[in-house]
């Protein structure tokens, strides 16, 4: 017997979901099903009759006598097995009963209907009910009809979410026992999981008591909620116990409900902000309707403040409530909270502020029909764009919102809206055009679509400065190292200014950045900001481009400024300078100023004619050797200038200057092979193998959201599962704790190590690839971000286990041979491809997540492991990108490999399956429902050819005792004695192939063998015929009837409907015998039943 505080496992069987009841309901049974309940389905089938009716069409009377009426007990016929049920609803000879043994509703009529002797009922339903404790619908309150039962209703997203549950098993702890076969069940996992997606809230047991009562009383949901198997002993006083709870209230009259119109998407409201919770809950009233809305509330303040109520509040309903300003407001009352009847406080919202208060009894009122009137046009709201980085909101931060925009009018544009959580995400716009969404983020550090960092960049964004005292730094430069360089501006050989190449992007991209906020910004009311020397600020320049820049004077005629990333000194108006923000000062200042070494002018100064004779000044892009210089007479006096680097350029006679286009003489860097290094550490840190570092994550056709940490160029760049993002930063963190406290190793440090990056100084997880003992420095790849630098032995620090448990995040990627550069080589691309590339990835990742689709797994020379992969936004992929730009050129079917490359995988293609389409498929292999292959009919051609292309090479080669390793791609013989494409998936104890093109794996004999040369393109690049599929909508089926399943369909034509594809690759079908569906598992259980009867028939005859 069951009582409160006992766990109960529980595998679910039915589910009842409906949108408008706000509780959940299970069946499930208790433990596996018995020999007692065996032997009573056998005993049901072989006394049940007589039927109620005659046959439909037949006429005559009942054959049954009494009829049944809502309550009996009875047997029901279904697909010509009889079930034990009790009756829900009825109406002329069509009746709605519950299966006591099965946990559903089925349609039937009185044909289909036995009344069944008592003893059949004397076992209690073999299912046992319970409702799901403290769970309802996700969103604010709304009043339903179900007696001021506080809910909204279920969204597609949960009672999608709660199918899944069929055939699962849940565990919980009783909270009540309404019936002995009807508890209320504390899943407490499943709860926290749906409101962690958004599916629902979790509310108080006290409101969830009122909640399930309230709705008890309520005739509909009465109805859906008494479909619950009765008790023990189902002929004496379960039934009537039964009703006795469910009909313990009697029904009251719907309530009225508060009207809340949708917005249009698309569209910019005059919105006035009435309450801010925090970033991602502000509530936005329509100033359309602001003064309609006061005005009732000065209404309802003349006719309430005169006169007393006596009521008694319930949970969800709406009221009026006077708050502690004293004022009256329409409300929603949220919970009771407990205390004597006078005494009594209540929880409720201000529906048409967003605020909620606590409020005595004495201040609520009951509503008028008027009050209803007007529609409830104050929106809960999330700012677009801005994101707390998962560490929650700071108070500071809070305030500094309320300050921006709290009672003040602003204007709203609609982007989107979230089912889930019922907000409208928005973007406000001051009335000068200032967008709020950006001015908040860059004060408060939460911006989601910060600078993304170029090649050779630190693995992650410096951290927002304080304002008032956030210069902008200088880049760091040390001796004896090359760079490709631009003079970026030029006084004399004494003074010029240069750029870096490798910020050439970098420039690229802060440009458009700032372009992107102070564009949209007509102007910018920085509060206390006075223009004055020593201020940075941001500068229009021509063609409406932004500029960073620091005052040096100011004028009468307008501000003289000096451009950081250029070097120049310019004279502009007062109206084209404005604040810089902190989103803006991250980056040090890219214009470099430098000086020939060792050069001086003849007379004591530079004329322009020898300015202008010094050549590689004059050109546009050099190669220098930088070198600090201390002398004082470089540095500029009296002028509030942050201190720049000096960069020296040594004369031609030293051999230190190149052209950039020859790099002989530049020094060799001497690397190791990377086979040196521990295998180990090779595979969790370097090759990034899917089978090992991701756990299957990575298997070739599946997809994954990322964030790309690192471009070379569209054939070499790195990403990482934007979902390790939250670990990854409190590792990165744990790791800066640890670095404080710890020095370099005495002895030579391990491969695995921690290195100090050069730019930021902080710590990251670093692999040595290159180590040259003797040398003061090595050169090292940060595991977690994907780009190398080389590293001083003083900025190396030993690691510890617990680093080590988190995978290495970076996982290399390359767009080759889907696309290929304009040129011939596929791994050259030029400027233009790049910048390409890089806008595609910074544009996408700011507005939405990237996906990352795994084609096929390559190496280079068998060394450095890549996937070859695609990334895509909802609307387009970057191969589709680059190809439009016109800097990519489509490779359809797949170029030849180039001879440094090998593949370990072979190409997964969807081969132009679109969701919804329809295709004639051919079943190759089957598991179960949820997982088989089939072959699409329209490449049977493709399959004939390959199998001749197949059968010739096999006829020229012989078995090679060297294809023994895990992965290998081969040809293998089958039972037929016919050779197949296969990948070996294991060798030891026995080696395993998996047949690519069919889906099968099976135990194949060494010498039944072959290798698969590189060069049989016709063979290798063809993408993999056998597609995983898995039945739509399919719960719990019993093996049985999936062995049926396999008999059924394998090696047979069927058609099917594709309807939706998973993450790692499996197309959801629905698949049709000719017009009958086969998802269906309750028919494919009847199926089995039926075929399993005719076969006793046949054994018998």
């Amino acid at each position: 017997m069951l009582s409160p505080g006992t766990t109960v496992a529980l595998r679910v069987c039915a589910v009842g979901l409906r949108p408008e009841v706000p509780v959940v309901r299970l069946w499930g049974l208790l433990g596996d099903r018995g020999a007692d309940y065996v032997r009573l389905r056998r005993e049901i089938q072989a006394a049940a009759g007589p039927r109620m009716a005659a046959a439909p069409g037949h006429g005559g009377p009942e054959a049954g006598g009494a009829e049944l009426r809502t309550g009996d007990l009875g047997l029901v016929e279904v697909v010509g097995l009889w079930y034990r049920c009790c009756v829900v609803s009825r109406r002329g000879q069509d009746y709605r009963v519950f299966l006591l043994d099965e946990g559903c509703t089925v349609a039937t009529s009185a044909y289909y209907l036995a009344r069944g002797c008592k003893e059949l009922f004397h076992l209690p339903p073999e299912v046992l009910g319970c409702v799901v404790a403290d769970v309802m619908p996700s969103g604010g309150p709304k009043v339903v009809a179900c007696g001021d039962a506080p809910a909204s209703t279920w969204t597609v997203e949960a009672m999608e979410f709660l199918s899944y549950l069929h055939g699962k098993e849940v565990s919980g702890l009783v909270q009540e026992v309404m019936t002995p076969q009807l508890i209320v069940l504390e899943l407490p996992q499943l709860v926290a999981q749906m409101h962690h997606l958004g599916l629902a809230r979790q509310v108080p047991p006290s409101w969830f008591c009122q909640v399930l009562r309230r709705c008890l009383t309520y005739g509909p949901l009465r109805n859906q909620l008494k479909l619950q198997p009765p008790a023990c002993s189902l002929v004496t006083s379960a039934v009537p116990q039964l009703h006795h709870v469910l009909l313990s209230c009697q029904p009251v009259s719907p309530a009225l409900d508060y009207f809340y119109p949708q917005l249009q998407l698309g569209v910019t409201e005059p919105v006035l902000v009435t309450h801010v919770s925090d970033p991602h809950r502000i509530y936005c009233q329509l100033q359309s309707l602001s003064q309609e809305i006061r005005c009732l509330s000065d209404t309802m303040r003349h006719a309430f403040d005169r006169c007393e109520q006596d009521l008694s509040p319930t949970v969800g309903s709406p009221y009026a409530a006077r708050g502690i300003d004293g004022q009256w407001y329409r409300a929603l009352l949220l919970e009771l909270i407990a205390g004597e009847q006078d005494q009594q406080v209540a929880l409720v919202i201000f529906v048409d502020y967003g605020r909620k208060e606590i409020v005595t009894r004495a201040n609520l009122r009951h509503l008028p029909v008027e009050c209803f009137r007007i529609p409830v046009v104050t929106y809960p709201c999330a700012l677009q764009g801005i994101s707390d980085g998962g560490c929650g909101w700071s108070p500071s931060q809070i305030d500094e919102l309320k300050a921006l925009v709290l009672d003040k009018g602003v204007s709203a544009c609609i982007t989107t809206f979230n089912s889930f959580e019922h907000l409208y995400y928005v973007s406000l716009y001051g009335e000068n055009g200032v967008n709020l969404n950006h001015l908040f983020g860059v004060q408060a550090c939460c911006l989601v679509s910060k600078l993304e960092l170029p090649p050779g960049a630190p693995p992650v964004a410096l951290m927002h400065r304080d304002l008032a005292s956030a210069p902008v730094g200088g880049v760091r430069l040390k001796l004896g190292v090359f760079h490709d360089a631009q003079v970026s501006h030029l006084r004399d050989p004494s003074e010029f200014w240069l750029q870096l190449q490798e910020h050439r992007p970098l420039f690229r991209q802060l440009r458009q950045s700032m372009w992107n906020f102070y564009s949209d910004a007509t102007k910018l009311d920085g509060a206390g900001w006075v223009l004055q020397p020593g201020s940075l600020c941001c500068a229009s320049g021509k063609e409406d481009v932004f500029y960073r820049a620091v005052i040096t004077s100011v004028l009468d005629s307008g501000v003289e400024i000096h451009l950081v990333d250029r070097g120049n000194t310019e004279i502009v108006d007062r109206c084209a300078v404005k604040e810089l923000l902190p989103q803006f000062r991250e980056l040090p200042a890219l214009a470099l100023k430098c000086c020939l070494a060792g050069v001086s002018p003849l007379r004591g100064s530079w004329s322009e004619a020898s300015t202008l004779k010094v050549p590689f000044l004059s050109e546009k892009q050099i190669n220098v050797e930088k070198r600090l210089r201390e002398d004082s007479d470089l540095k500029r006096s009296g002028r509030a200038l942050n201190p720049y680097t000096a960069v020296m350029v040594r004369e031609r006679p030293v051999a230190a200057i190149h052209n950039s286009k020859s790099s002989e003489s530049l020094p060799a860097q001497k690397c190791e092979s990377k086979e040196n290094l521990p295998i180990s550490w090779r595979q969790n840190y370097v090759e990034m193998k899917p089978s090992s570092s991701y756990r299957g994550q990575l298997e070739v056709g599946s997809t994954v959201n990322v964030v790309v940490s690192y471009v070379e160029n569209p054939s070499n760049f790195w990403c990482q599962l934007s979902r390790n993002c939250h670990d990854l930063n409190v590792l990165m963190a744990e790791i800066q704790e640890y670095c404080k406290n710890s020095s370099h190793p005495h002895a030579w440090p391990n491969s695995v190590c921690l290195a100090q990056y050069s730019e930021d100084e902080k710590w990251y997880r670093a692999l040595i690839i290159s180590e040259v003992p003797s040398a003061e420095k090595v050169e090292v790849i940060y595991v977690d971000y994907g780009n190398r630098e080389m590293v001083s032995l003083t900025n190396l620090r030993s690691t510890n286990e617990h680093f080590l448990r988190l995978e290495a995040q970076a996982f290399r990627c390359s767009l080759y041979n889907l696309i290929q550069p304009n040129g011939q080589d596929p791994f050259a691309w030029d400027e233009e491809a790049i910048q390409a590339f890089q806008e595609f990835v910074d544009t996408s990742s700011s507005h939405s997540e990237l996906k990352c689709t795994i084609f096929a797994l390559a190496s280079i020379n068998n060394k450095e492991l890549f996937n070859i992969v695609d990334l895509m936004t909802p609307f387009q992929s970057a191969c589709q990108f680059l190809t439009k730009r016109g800097v990519a050129r489509p490779l359809s079917p797949q170029k030849p490999l180039v001879s440094s490359v090998q593949l370990h995988s072979y190409y997964y293609s969807m081969h132009d399956i679109k969701i919804g389409s329809e295709e004639d498929v051919y079943i190759t292999h089957v598991e179960d429902p949820r997982t088989f292959f089939c072959q699409l009919e329209r490449c049977a051609d493709i399959l004939a050819q390959l199998t001749d292309n197949i059968s010739h090479l096999s006829e020229t080669m012989t078995s090679l005792k060297t294809l023994q390793k895990s992965r290998s791609l081969c040809l293998a013989k089958y039972t037929d004695n016919q050779w197949y494409r296969g990948v070996i998936m294991k060798t030891k104890p026995n080696t395993e192939v998996f047949f690519v093109d069919f889906g099968n794996t099976e135990t194949i004999e060494k010498d039944h063998l072959l290798p698969l040369p590189s060069d049989a393109c016709d063979i290798l690049l063809l993408p993999m015929q056998a597609i995983k599929c898995s039945l739509s909508d399919i719960s719990n089926v019993p093996k049985e009837a999936t062995m049926w399943f396999k008999q059924a369909v394998l090696e047979r034509q069927l058609k099917a409907i594709v309807v939706a594809k998973e993450s790692d690759g499996k197309l959801l079908i629905e698949l049709f015998d000719g017009n009958t569906q086969i998802n269906d598992d309750k028919f494919l259980t009847f199926k089995y039943l039926l075929s399993s009867l005719e076969g006793e028939g046949e054994y018998r005859s």
